[in-house]
């Protein structure tokens, strides 16, 4: 009953949007669509610590990911409002197994942006952050 108090229906319905819409861009890897709805310091980290710093490094880092991992098409099953953050649940589909399943994210916003996301996933399935990580070791 509180949250309708300190964070209005009206923000509520435009977070909701935002993600929705965000992950309609992901999905069809429209960059330009999707930098639309996140801070320029947008930050994507998974529980293990691995981390996207900014809006252009997890744009570029998403596309290798997608382009390495065959598309994968995200699903979402629930969206859950608490507090000052979006709770999100989903699925990744694609054929290969350790992307395809659910997987959780956490996000925070600045206004109307997306300022940082938090994954999770289970043991032993990839996550974006993980796939940057790997990329920037291959390259050092």
């Amino acid at each position: 009953m509180l949250s309708g108090i300190f964070f209005p229906r009206s923000t509520r319905k435009k977070r909701e949007r935002c993600i929705r819409d965000f992950v309609a861009d992901v999905n069809a890897g429209r960059l330009d669509r999707m930098a639309q709805f996140l801070t320029e310091d947008f930050e994507y980290v998974d529980v293990s610590g691995n981390r996207t710093v900014s809006r252009s490094e997890f744009l570029s880092m998403d596309t290798e990911f997608r382009r390495a991992t065959g598309d994968p098409q995200i699903t979402i099953g629930s969206i859950v409002h608490h507090d000052d953050e979006v709770l999100v649940k989903g699925h990744m589909g694609t054929g290969i197994k350790e992307v395809r399943g659910e997987t959780f994210w956490r996000i925070f916003f600045d206004a109307d942006r997306m300022c940082r996301a938090e994954v999770t996933r289970a043991e032993g399935q990839l996550t974006m952050p993980v796939f940057a990580a790997r990329a920037r070791a291959m390259r050092a």
